[in-house]
């Protein structure tokens, strides 16, 4: 539950500073109240931390745990007899499962999309040391510099970090690209089920 309530928390921020930062000018004063808000109410400061590799694995091998439990209650459901007694009972849990399930797969998506905006933060950032190592070259180049071996270190240190830092970033692109399109199946696969359900109660004359 702490991945689908972490990766729930991470979106609402960045959704609401996404709003923030590129909402209309009217909507300005609004999307900033909205702003105030949505911080003032996720006090644990990891919910405003940008997702990791680590972050995102972990919350993929729960989702996939949940999802093999899932399809096993599934499986389980779709054996039993409609006309075995309390089947709509049966069928009001089943839905409360695909429920959750929609809930917790909806979550997953969400961090893959915030595991997405922390790889192109992190590749602007990159851009933004690419030209202050630019910076440092002009400078190792220049008779003037006094020190043009600590320049040198420096651009060196810059440009092994940029690197790590590019490789970092279009792996984390690559995976979180991964798990939307997972998350996106896993979304549509519990949705079926829910309808399913639903129509099973719809029909047993039962109350959702």
């Amino acid at each position: 539950m702490i991945h689908t309530n972490r990766a729930n928390h991470r979106y609402l921020i960045a959704d609401a500073k996404r709003s923030l930062l590129h909402g209309s000018a009217d909507d300005r004063d609004r999307a900033a109240d909205y702003y105030d808000e949505v911080v003032a109410a996720h006090t644990d400061p990891d919910d405003f931390q940008s997702y990791t590799h680590d972050e995102l694995d972990a919350h993929s091998v729960a989702i996939d745990a949940l999802n093999a439990a899932f399809d096993s209650m599934t499986a389980a459901f779709s054996a039993l007899d409609s006309s075995t007694e309390n089947y709509s009972t049966v069928a009001a849990l089943y839905k409360a499962y695909c429920d959750i399930q929609v809930f917790a797969t909806r979550a997953y998506s969400y961090a893959a999309e915030c595991a997405m905006i922390a790889s192109l933060d992190q590749q602007l950032q990159t851009a933004k040391d690419e030209f202050e190592l630019t910076l440092l070259q002009t400078r190792m180049t220049n008779p003037r510099e006094q020190n043009p071996s600590a320049v040198r270190a420096k651009a060196a240190a810059l440009k092994a970090r940029i690197d790590c830092d590019i490789a970092e970033a279009v792996s984390l692109q690559e995976k979180a690209t991964l798990s939307e399109t997972r998350g996106q199946a896993l979304i549509l696969h519990a949705k079926s089920s829910q309808a399913i359900a639903e129509e099973i109660l719809e029909r047993s004359g039962s109350n959702i």
